[in-house]
């Protein structure tokens, strides 16, 4: 995806990092200003984790294989309260100066174990961010 991509991330309050690859480290983002993307010719976006808490929205932004890929997962309010089928999970961050730690919502889903007789165990499907703590 190209940087017309990019610009159609609906503008909101995002929480989140995006970090551009002629930069040693990720701009931060608090949740206290609109996102703003510039096009920049000289550089891309290698890595963005983007929560909107007011809608309930992570992006993901990545660059591989030469491409830019977003990825949009809409969250449902019960899912943020943990479940059989979802739990918060928190990382200590790198290189996030005044962030404590990363969030993020995994999701689980059952998937016959041959090793348990073919019963359905669960296993992780999705790993989703929802924000930071801030020190």
């Amino acid at each position: 995806m190209r940087y017309n991509d990019i610009m159609k991330i609906k503008k909101s309050k995002y929480e989140g990092y995006l970090w551009y690859s002629d930069e040693s480290s990720p701009n931060i983002l608090l949740g206290d200003k609109d996102l703003v993307i510039m096009e920049r010719p000289e550089a891309y976006i290698v890595e963005g984790m983007l929560w909107d808490s007011a809608s309930l929205t992570s992006i993901r932004i990545d660059y591989h294989d030469g491409q830019q890929h977003i990825y949009e997962t809409e969250i449902k309010p019960e899912d943020l309260q943990g479940s059989e089928k979802t739990t918060i999970e928190e990382y200590i961050p790198h290189r996030l100066p005044g962030v404590s730690i990363l969030s993020f919502l995994r999701y689980w889903q059952p998937v016959a174990d041959p090793l348990c007789e073919g019963f359905e165990v669960l296993s992780p499907s999705s790993l989703v961010f929802v924000g930071f703590k801030k020190q």
